[in-house]
């Protein structure tokens, strides 16, 4: 066997040690605010669910935040140059404001009841002893 030279590192096994890069922190920081699983991500990346922890921890943990912190600061920007169809979005998700209206379809401001009808109560009626002479043919109605 040969010996290594004086001063030399021995030769490591296996991939290179991944490099991070800002290209690979945003796409990180973009799959999670996207809400992609990991898998994903570290394929994008071309590394391993490890080597992405090891590297990428921060991005993993934060980056869903601030992509929504970043949509929130575009939309109200965009709302106080005053974009109708953002106000309305912003008011109907965040405030839960609504244009529906409640309209009262009964005279004199009675309330209606509704009543679910169930299979035991559909056989609770079938049972009540009408004759069935006496009950109109769907025609005669």
């Amino acid at each position: 066997m040969a010996r290594r030279k004086k001063g030399v590192p021995p030769k490591k096994n296996g991939r290179p040690e991944h490099i991070p890069n800002d290209l690979d922190r945003s796409r990180v920081i973009i799959g999670r605010g996207a809400d992609m699983g990991l898998e994903d991500i570290a394929a994008l990346v071309g590394v391993s669910i490890p080597t992405l922890y090891k590297h990428y921890r921060k991005e993993i943990e934060t980056g869903k935040a601030l992509c929504d912190m970043k949509c929130s600061v575009s939309l109200m920007r965009q709302i106080e140059k005053g974009d109708a169809a953002l106000i309305k979005y912003y008011m109907n998700n965040r405030m839960k404001w609504s244009e529906k209206a409640a309209v009262d379809i009964t005279s004199k401001g009675e309330k209606i009841e509704i009543m679910t009808l169930t299979m035991d109560s559909q056989k609770e009626i079938e049972n009540i002893g009408v004759d069935e002479d006496e009950i109109p043919a769907p025609e005669a109605l």
